[in-house]
């Protein structure tokens, strides 16, 4: 084996690292985070009363 591809080699290394970081429960990054709640189109709370079951 003359040629390694080593995008491959350093792809697998990195998505293992991943993977056991995760199993172990380390700490992560979130880049979002949602501070405000939107209002679902059509969803009326006044309106709950009247629904069957």
């Amino acid at each position: 084996m003359k040629y390694l591809d080593w995008h491959m080699i350093f792809f697998t290394g990195v998505t293992l690292v991943h993977d056991y970081w995760i199993f172990w429960g380390l700490p992560q990054i979130h880049y979002w985070e949602m501070k405000q709640t939107y209002p679902v189109i059509g969803n009326d709370d006044k309106d709950d009363g009247n629904k069957a079951a």
